[in-house]
């Protein structure tokens, strides 16, 4: 079995150079459970499941819109382990591509109080557009690679829409650059849960590879967590692109990943809010209710326990308050 350094991961997260790819199997067994909803639902006008790649033919386009309504359904009440999203959620990445259509991650990181940027790819024209800027550690993005539960034409469900996405992302059209230029950047790829033999999971490590200008990926740190049925496509895709690998089962990797990254950089991983203290659930009732004034003198009251950052937050939010207050004032009625 071929290993790689740790230390080399764990400090390009540390530093903003890696980005984590979900694949299908993030959601374990969610393409099969959906097909057996979608059969139960259409009978023989869902008249293929190809398996291997996880897409289906449809007996004609309405046959499809029905998938599409009971795809984004079922992305919808779906909900992986908590665990795994609040493990997710600490982890200090920049940049997350997803390759399902669901929120479970947005979801969990407003939970926990935490901020995350949303946008997904769509061959169509999107039902809203998502405004997103540069990410970062404090104001990371999730980009849904195979469109969002939000909009239920983006989902790839067979052969047509796939070709479309493929189209489109290779030719590098509709990519925002905020995904593009951290990607230019990234010099470690941590992959969980992507099936590699699939052909159009190739074709995407080629965009990646497209995105360092050239053609090979020497200057690229892929760390994987799969097996492959197949010996001899196992050896041709490790040599085609150069990667590392590691053994084992997706989520035990991400769990050792986590309790390494957590040993070597405590400071660094993402501070969760499981619950509001009495005193914050007090404020946020204020807020709701427009009492803005009153929200930030119960503030002023506990500013001295509260970390240097959220002082300086504090401060900062009440000049702009007390300065909306005063343009209000000399604002003609």
């Amino acid at each position: 079995m071929e290993t790689f350094n740790w230390d080399d991961i764990l400090d390009d997260i540390a530093d903003q150079r890696a980005v984590l790819l979900l694949g299908h199997n993030f959601l374990p067994g969610a393409q099969e459970q959906l097909h057996a909803a979608l059969l139960e639902k259409l009978g023989d006008k869902l008249q293929h499941f190809y398996s291997r790649d996880g897409l289906f033919l449809f007996r004609d386009s309405d046959a499809k819109t029905t998938a599409q309504q009971l795809a984004a359904r079922f992305f919808r009440n779906n909900a992986p382990d908590d665990a795994m999203l609040k493990k997710i959620a600490e982890m200090p990445f920049r940049l997350m591509i997803s390759a399902n259509p669901d929120k479970f991650l947005p979801d969990a990181f407003a939970k926990y109080k935490l901020r995350l940027q949303f946008d997904y790819f769509s061959s169509n024209n999107k039902e809203e557009e998502h405004n997103v800027g540069r990410p970062t550690e404090e104001n990371p993005l999730l980009y849904n690679l195979c469109g969002s539960v939000e909009d239920q034409e983006s989902l790839i469900l067979d052969y047509d829409d796939l070709f479309k996405m493929l189209k489109t992302l290779l030719a590098d059209l509709k990519i925002p650059n905020e995904i593009r230029l951290p990607l230019m950047k990234t010099t470690t790829y941590i992959f969980v849960g992507f099936h590699f033999e699939r052909w159009y999971t190739q074709l995407f490590l080629r965009y990646l590879n497209m995105n360092d200008n050239q053609f090979s990926n020497n200057s690229r740190n892929y760390v994987l967590n799969t097996t492959f049925r197949d010996t001899d496509m196992e050896r041709f895709f490790l040599q085609q692109f150069n990667i590392l690998r590691y053994i084992g089962a997706d989520w035990t990797f991400f769990e050792e990943l986590h309790r390494r990254f957590e040993e070597k950089y405590p400071v660094k991983l993402r501070r969760l809010i499981d619950q509001l203290s009495p005193t914050a659930a007090a404020v946020a009732q204020l807020v709701a209710k427009g009492e803005d004034e009153s929200a930030i003198s119960m503030l002023n009251i506990f500013k001295g326990q509260l970390p240097a950052d959220d002082q300086e937050q504090l401060v900062m939010t009440e000049a702009a308050y007390n300065q909306y207050l005063a343009d209000k004032k000399t604002v003609p009625c």
